[in-house]
């Protein structure tokens, strides 16, 4: 199944620069001591990245951009680690890289044993950049060295590109510049259930090449301790669901949530952009005035929510009256 990687904001917008989309994967999981034209990039599949304004007591002197939250969803615990090629012409890639990968796990700071969590390859992924012109494929991308970034210049000319994945039975021999190499590691309980929950931090190491990404991740795999978690939990698998293409079950599951924490503007803003996907005018209008009201009330007001998502809110509740008289004039063609 092939995927596009969307941006998970309001807009839903693909990122447009060459630069951006090679500096953000370069900072979110660098190497150490890395071969210059391969990245070894870790992150968990599912989980949220820490967005928050203040954060939570039992994660709060863990690094930032290196903790998520995954919430009472140990079904989705899965760690995904990438290969990618930044050099100007294809690398091989050995076909025991995947074997070569060790993760070492803790739960609540303790290292946990061979013997006390499962973890198993679950999919290979492709994921490869596109150059677009005129909105098709550049046919033959051609590249120079950068002196100055993390990753090689296109000599051929273009004006937008894609990142596209697809899920694949093996992982390719060779990968062409920016294409990734993707494992997803599954974390189970020895029996193949559910882990327990609790705080996970997870390293990933290839040893063959003794290289490492830097940082360990934080999984915060725990009960809701606010309204704000709530929806999260809840978002966590409206995610997942989407990347699968399953719209109608994503937007019944953040239904769900503002149902639970009816409060919370992030719950409203993900319910407006899965509603604007789905060309759904009655949810779209429905968030935005709940919104609208929100936001009167909160204002002034400190927030726990993130202020990306704040910005959101506001974009979209300026929209509430004009989709209320969309609705109204479509309700009113009506026979």
């Amino acid at each position: 199944m092939e995927r596009t990687v969307k941006d998970r904001s309001l807009a839903m917008r693909l990122q447009r620069s060459l630069t951006r989309a090679a500096t953000a994967l370069f900072l979110a999981a660098p190497l150490a001591a890395q071969s210059p034209d391969l990245e070894l990039t870790c992150r968990p599949e599912h989980a949220l990245p820490d967005q928050r304004q203040e954060r939570p007591s039992d994660v709060r002197d863990h690094t930032p951009f290196a903790t998520y939250y995954l919430f009472d969803n140990p079904q989705l615990f899965e760690v995904r680690v990438g290969l990618m090629n930044l050099g100007t012409q294809p690398r091989a890639l050995p076909d025991t890289w995947v074997r070569s990968l060790h993760l070492r796990v803790w739960r609540d700071g303790v290292e946990m044993e061979p013997d006390e969590v499962r973890i198993e390859p679950a999919r290979f992924l492709r994921s490869s950049l596109v150059f677009l012109e005129a909105g098709k494929p550049v046919a033959h991308a051609e590249f120079r060295s950068n002196p100055t970034g993390p990753g090689p210049l296109p000599l051929m000319p273009y004006d937008d590109s894609r990142r596209e994945e697809r899920e694949v039975k093996a992982l390719p021999s060779a990968l062409a510049t920016y294409e990734q190499a993707v494992v997803l590691f599954r974390l189970r309980a020895p029996d193949g259930g559910f882990l327990p929950l609790g705080l996970y931090e997870v390293e990933v190491t290839d040893q063959a090449s003794h290289e490492r990404c830097s940082h360990r991740d934080l999984v915060v795999m725990r009960a809701a301790q606010s309204p704000l978690d709530t929806v999260d939990s809840y978002l966590v698998r409206s995610l997942a669901l989407e990347a699968d293409g399953k719209l109608e079950q994503a937007a019944q599951e953040m239904a769900r949530a503002t149902e639970a924490a009816p409060d919370v503007l992030k719950g409203w803003v993900i319910r407006s952009g899965l509603a604007l996907v789905r060309k759904d005018l009655q949810g779209q209008a429905e968030a935005a005035t709940q919104l609208e009201r929100l936001l009167a009330r909160k204002a002034g007001g400190n927030s726990e929510e993130f202020e990306g998502i704040v910005q959101d809110a506001r974009e979209v509740a300026r929209n509430a009256p004009e989709l209320r008289r969309k609705l109204a004039a479509k309700e009113g063609a009506k026979p």
